[in-house]
C-alpha cells in the first residue's frame, strides 16, 4: 500500500509539472505575440505634435501586415523588436500631419520606438527630448513616409 501511494504520489508530481511546463511555454508565446505583433489601439499611441491627427483604420483597408510594417519602421530607425512601445505597437491609422494636403489621409501604420530624440529647430532656440519616436508605414506599400517625436516633451539640459 506504501508502494501505491508513493508511485500516486510521484505520478501527480510529475503530472503537474509536465502541465506547469506546457502552461508556462503557451503563456509565453501569447506573451510574445500580444507585445509585438498584434496591432495596438489607436487610444494607445503617444501624445503626438499638435498638428498631427489620427483616425482609426479598418484592417480591411491594409495590405502590409503590422509585422511587415515593424520590420519597416526598425530598418528605417535601426531599432529592434526590444525597442518597440509595448502599450501601442503598431496602430493602423489615418493620419494628417501639418497643413500640406499631401501628408492628409494618409492609410498608414504608426510604431512607436522608445527612443530619446532632441528637437531641432532655429540657433538659439530652445531645444526639448522626448522619449518616443512615431514612425509612419505605409499601409498600402509597407514604405516609410515620416517620423516624429511623440509624448511628452522635457527641456534639454546643456
Amino acid at each position: 500500500m506504501n508502494t501505491s501511494r508513493n508511485l500516486l504520489a510521484i505520478g501527480l508530481t510529475v503530472t503537474i509539472a509536465v502541465g506547469g511546463i506546457v502552461q508556462a511555454a503557451n503563456h509565453i508565446d501569447v506573451t510574445a505575440a500580444t507585445s509585438i505583433d498584434l496591432p495596438g489601439s489607436i487610444t494607445g499611441l503617444p501624445a503626438a505634435p499638435p498638428e498631427t491627427f489620427f483616425a482609426p483604420l479598418a484592417l480591411s483597408q491594409t495590405h502590409v501586415s503590422s509585422r511587415q510594417a515593424l520590420d519597416a519602421a526598425e530598418a528605417w530607425s535601426g531599432s529592434t523588436d526590444s525597442d518597440v512601445d509595448r502599450s501601442s505597437r503598431a496602430v493602423p491609422a489615418v493620419v494628417s500631419v501639418g497643413q500640406n494636403p499631401l501628408y492628409h489621409n494618409m492609410k498608414a501604420w504608426v510604431v512607436t520606438i522608445n527612443a530619446d530624440t532632441v528637437s531641432h529647430g532655429p540657433v538659439g532656440s530652445p531645444k526639448f527630448v522626448s522619449h518616443k519616436l512615431c514612425i509612419v508605414i505605409d499601409a498600402l506599400t509597407g514604405h516609410f513616409i515620416m517620423a516624429f517625436n511623440a509624448g511628452p516633451e522635457n527641456p534639454l539640459r546643456s
